[in-house]
Order: structure tokens, then C-alpha cells, then sequence
């Protein structure tokens, strides 16, 4: 393994996931945003997407982490050791 590299979980888990979710954000964003001419409000709304899109991002892994420990409880009090 290479120093500074994700390792192969990062890059399967969450890399690969990332970047397929984010491709049509791009996508609309090349379609949309008028090239011709380039503003500082287009930038601006565009970075404020990106923002956004992260914010809502780790909102759903922070909960999603929370849900899923509570799970692993549940499935434990099920157990009768």
C-alpha cells in the first residue's frame, strides 16, 4: 500500500459511491450554467450547491451512523445469551 493513498475500503466504500452520486450534479451544472458568459452570482450559486450537496451528505452519514448502531442494539436485546 502506497502512504497518502485511501486504502481499499475508502476507495470502495466511499470514494467510488461519492462519485457516481455526484456525476449528474455535474452534469447539470454543465448544462445549466450559461459558458458564454461567467458570473460571480453563477459562481457563487454554484459553490453554494456544492456546499449544500456536502452539508446533506454528512447529515445522512452522521444519522445514518446513529440508526444503524441503534439497530445493532435491537438485534442484541433479540439475542438471549
Amino acid at each position: 500500500m502506497i502512504p497518502g493513498l485511501p486504502d481499499t475500503y475508502t476507495l470502495r466504500a466511499r470514494i467510488i459511491p461519492a462519485s457516481i452520486t455526484a456525476i449528474p450534479v455535474f452534469v447539470l451544472a454543465t448544462l445549466v450554467v450559461p459558458w458564454n458568459r461567467f458570473t460571480l452570482s453563477q459562481a457563487l450559486s454554484s459553490l453554494s450547491v456544492a456546499i449544500l450537496l456536502f452539508a446533506l451528505s454528512d447529515f445522512a452519514r452522521r444519522h445514518g451512523a446513529i440508526i444503524s448502531n441503534l439497530m445493532i442494539v435491537s438485534a442484541a436485546a433479540d439475542w438471549d445469551f
